[in-house]
């Protein structure tokens, strides 16, 4: 049984993060559904595009840019 669990749908227009690197108490997962990203994890960057999944852990700095020429959109769950 989850005790949290929410759920929220991101649009970003080229060359726009989604905000400076942060962490969440829970674990994250972010499904992309259109569009070309790059997802800072930590120390490392990871390209994602339609269709692709980032996991990121409870308590992982992280970040996402939309380096696309058109408007990205992703879903991002959270639970614990």
């Amino acid at each position: 049984m989850l005790k949290y669990f929410s759920l929220h749908v991101t649009t970003l227009n080229p060359g726009i993060n989604s905000h400076e690197p942060h962490t969440h108490t829970c674990d994250e997962m972010v499904i992309m559904i259109e569009g070309n990203t790059e997802m800072q994890i930590g120390n490392e960057n990871f390209n994602g595009k339609d269709g692709d999944v980032y996991f990121l852990g409870a308590n992982i700095p992280h970040a996402i840019i939309n380096v696309g020429k058109e408007s990205c959109m992703y879903y991002a769950f959270h639970c614990e």
